[in-house]
């Protein structure tokens, strides 16, 4: 998924790209973008990649497309004093922009059985797939986010 927007030659620039093509839209969600450089969660040799809207995988390492993570951030319509758990957690860049907007009294535990890569993400809860899918398809979100946490969990 991605390719919505046109490839930043850095990360203010991919931002002015996502806000330009309306997926971001609030304030809050653009600071966040700005204060955290996307380029910052790839390995050192694929990040000429990283300011391009797509998604990207290497090994067990992945991050969505930025155009995917500034949907999610608007439809939750975070503010700060929220909580917020993300299952599957990854790399912690969607963790580590929410929790700027979250505000400062917030938690990043995470638990993960190959943990080579991640430090401060949110907790992996590993559950069966079926029991999983049941939960958030139960949870009142937006089914844009359902979808996101369904994909990216069964994977």
């Amino acid at each position: 998924m991605g390719g919505a927007v046109s490839a930043g030659e850095d990360n203010d620039e991919l931002i002015d790209n996502l806000k330009e093509a309306q997926y971001i839209r609030s304030d809050l969600v653009e600071h966040a973008f700005r204060a955290i450089d996307r380029a910052d969660y790839y390995l050192e040799e694929f990040r000429d990649s990283a300011y391009k809207d797509l998604a990207w995988r290497h090994g067990n390492i992945h991050l969505s497309a930025p155009c995917i993570y500034s949907e999610v951030m608007e439809a939750l319509d975070l503010q700060p004093g929220l909580s917020f758990l993300n299952l599957g957690s990854g790399t912690g860049y969607l963790s580590t922009m929410v929790g700027l907007i979250l505000g400062e009294f917030i938690e990043n535990i995470k638990k993960e059985e190959n943990d080579r890569r991640n430090e401060g993400s949110v907790l992996v809860i590993e559950t069966p797939v079926n029991l999983l899918r049941e939960r958030i398809l139960s949870l009142p979100l937006p089914e844009p986010l359902k979808m996101y946490l369904l994909y990216y969990r069964e994977k």
